[in-house]
């Protein structure tokens, strides 16, 4: 999260709840554009959290630093949609879900309609270029996005999730890199670069900046987690937000979704283990609960807790409720080996910036895939 944040408000005052009524002290450190690379440092030295968010990796990255959490009594409320991204093997799950993330491609309605864009007409990548093409004669920017803090690697991880036939997503977990069709996800994010569909200010922008432009109606579509269009919503109450399915060339438009960045897991040598585990379960109480989730703009992991959603509401009842849109995971946490999102979003970024061609990138991809692959198996 960041500093200031809707999130960070709603932490805040829960660890003032936690603080007052235990008498304990809890030390928040928050960090978003270096919290993955903070946290692995501290692991691998051995100062680890008492407590510490898994931002999607309970299981596939953190689970041998963390204290199952089978037996706390919130554990039973879990959401059944989360078993396959944070239960492993044998069923243990190691981090209260405060967050279950469903993301779509997040929309500024006002600016599709001056620009004349039915957003339930953007079914295909198609769709979705003609669409750019009448936004960016408009005078408005078609995507926002951040080489500051890395969005660039949430835009084509997202897009990946429904880029791939089901052969090739065997051939990832088989050890073999889908270079073709991986490339032409490259392709069209080039394409869009070169057309001056990005932000002008990509490279210097930060999150925050991408959610004010398209609070205010600077910008058509963010490809981010709904957090962002939450902390939108703090520079313009009235914006007119909310998110589609993200075309799929392999079938229907899906969401993207799974174990949210708002989960917490205890460390397992914690000298505090009994607090920081009290400290988690008053994290799951649903009012607790409630209030991160509807801060960080989406459903809560745990079944129950009733979420506000504000103004996203109206976009989970009509693609969730309403029309059952199917929920693919985020690619890479589903078919790439640990510690290659960093390089899918330096390589993505360096293709939005100008500094690296597709076919550069797309080697850098393939090499770090089958380092990393072959180191995990």
């Amino acid at each position: 999260m960041t500093s200031g944040s809707p999130l960070n408000d709603a932490m805040d005052k829960i660890v003032k709840d936690f603080e007052q009524q235990t008498g304990a002290t809890v030390d928040v450190v928050v960090d978003q554009a270096g919290y993955e690379d903070a946290i692995k440092v501290r692991l691998a030295s051995g100062d680890i959290p008492d407590v510490f968010a898994t931002h999607g990796w309970s299981v596939m990255r953190y689970s041998e630093f963390l204290e199952p959490l089978n037996d706390r009594e919130w554990a039973q409320y879990v959401n059944k949609g989360l078993d396959a991204s944070m239960r492993d093997a044998e069923g243990n799950i190691y981090a209260v879900p405060l967050q279950y993330t469903v993301a779509g491609i997040g929309v500024n309605f006002d600016v599709l309609k001056e620009a004349g864009v039915d957003p339930d007409g953007i079914k295909t990548w198609d769709d979705f270029n003609a669409a750019g093409e009448k936004i960016k004669a408009a005078g408005k920017t078609v995507i926002a996005n951040s080489g500051k803090d890395g969005l660039a690697g949430n835009l084509i991880n997202f897009m990946a999730s429904g880029a791939f036939s089901d052969d090739e997503l065997q051939g990832f977990l088989d050890g073999t890199f889908q270079s073709d069709t991986y490339s032409k996800l490259l392709d069209m994010i080039a394409q869009w670069s070169a057309d001056g569909w990005f932000n002008a200010d990509y490279v210097s922008a930060s999150t925050d900046d991408v959610a004010r432009s398209i609070a205010e109606g600077q910008s058509a579509f963010i490809f981010e987690q709904p957090d962002t269009l939450n902390t939108a919503l703090t520079y313009n109450a009235d914006a007119n937000l909310g998110f589609i399915p993200y075309p799929n060339t392999q079938g229907e438009p899906y969401l993207v979704g799974g174990e949210g960045i708002q989960a917490y897991g205890v460390s397992k040598t914690s000298e505090n283990k009994d607090l920081a585990l009290q400290f988690v379960d008053f994290l799951a109480e649903p009012d607790n609960a409630a209030a991160v989730a509807a801060a960080a703009g989406s459903y809560s992991g745990l079944t129950d807790v009733t979420t506000d959603l504000g103004v996203l509401g109206d976009s989970y009842t009509k693609w969730m409720e309403d029309n059952s849109t199917p929920t693919l995971p985020f690619f890479d946490r589903a078919y790439l080996p640990s510690g290659m999102f960093d390089t899918m979003k330096a390589t993505t970024d360096g293709v939005i910036s100008g500094q690296t061609d597709t076919a550069s990138a797309l080697a850098q991809m393939e090499s770090q895939f089958t380092s990393l692959y072959g180191q995990s198996n």
